[in-house]
């Protein structure tokens, strides 16, 4: 039995191939494992995204209609509750949902004139998964945890300024680790920390302005010891907080009412209420019991940047800190063994 405070430090984790090159090499760090992937010259990224040009208003009008439905995937929608959800005009939205329609993206009901989510998409999903190998990877190592572990896993990927759910396995009783796919959250303080904490510093900065309260100094240091430790650590934990609510609450809550939507300004400001203090634990004591929501760890792709995390979740009581030290160290060596690849 473990006394005191747990050194969470991940060892040696075997051999990694560097993006740019066919070289091999010892990594003794998580964190340097990370680094060498997110290096601002892989595949000139960066360079790219900056040069990105104004979206198309009807392509960004198409996506937040998709986007909405795949949040709600057993949920029908009315033009009305469409055109609210995503600010898009009434008659914008008529003509963008009937040309989605025409291409098989979404199917509507002939008396109800409801739409949701059309066979096309179901193509084009599977194709998404070919055309990008690592997520696939990750699934396959996500169902071996899951079954080792008993435990839900998920893949989240952060897309701008959101954090898009992109499978989610719940366990044999049905509890998942919080969110199911096409599931969206804002990327609002402290959620995100698992994605920030492997991002450039200007990234940084533009996240932390995203909080209501981002001028309060305490608020501002928090989150980047938050960010620090879970670089240091290879994983990031999320304390379940006392709020009676938490996004998946509000996300079921949403689906299974009246109130999809307006579920993301909701979502938005109960966001702005968490309390940063409260995201992560700076140190983990072996014999004491932790409330936990969430352990994250990332995967980077080498080919665009992209950072992914794999998660487990649906914990069906507190974790003792060695158990939450021997969990996170088995999801970081998972993520990189999907990297290595």
């Amino acid at each position: 039995m473990l006394h005191g405070i747990i050194d969470i430090r991940v060892g040696s984790v075997g051999q990694f191939r560097h993006p740019r090159t066919s070289s091999r090499s010892n990594i003794c760090n998580v964190e340097c494992v990370y680094a060498m992937v997110i290096a601002d010259d892989v595949c000139g990224v960066n360079d790219w995204r900056h040069s990105l040009s104004r979206p198309a208003l009807a392509a960004l009008r198409g996506t937040r209609i998709l986007d909405l439905l795949a949040s709600f995937p057993e949920r029908r929608f009315t033009l009305t509750e469409v055109a609210r959800a995503t600010g898009v005009n009434p008659a914008s939205c008529l003509a963008i949902l009937g040309e989605l329609v025409q291409r098989g993206h979404l199917c509507r009901h002939i008396s109800r004139k409801t739409y949701w989510l059309g066979p096309a998409l179901i193509a084009a999903g599977t194709a998404a998964t070919i055309a990008n190998p690592i997520v696939a990877r990750a699934r396959t190592v996500a169902e071996r945890l899951r079954g080792e572990l008993g435990l839900p896993t998920l893949l989240s990927t952060r897309v701008g300024d959101e954090i898009v759910c992109v499978f989610s396995l719940p366990d044999d009783a049905g509890r998942t680790a919080g969110l199911r796919a096409g599931e969206r959250v804002p990327l609002v303080p402290p959620v995100g920390a698992s994605f920030m904490a492997w991002v450039a510093p200007d990234e940084v900065e533009a996240w932390i302005a995203l909080r209501p309260d981002d001028g309060a100094g305490p608020v501002v240091r928090q989150l980047r010891e938050t960010l620090a430790l879970t670089r240091t650590r290879g994983f990031h934990v999320t304390l379940r907080r006392p709020e009676a609510e938490d996004i998946a609450s509000i996300l079921a809550r949403a689906a299974s009412g009246d109130l999809a939507p307006d579920f993301y300004r909701q979502v938005v400001a109960f966001v702005a209420t968490l309390d940063v203090e409260a995201s992560q634990p700076d140190m983990l004591d072996a014999d004491a019991m932790y409330d936990t929501q969430l352990i994250a760890s990332p995967i980077i792709d080498p080919e665009t940047s992209g950072i992914y995390n794999l998660c487990l979740g649906g914990f069906p009581g507190p974790l003792a800190g060695t158990e939450i030290a021997r969990l996170g160290q088995r999801l970081t060596a998972s993520c990189v063994e999907i990297m290595k690849h």
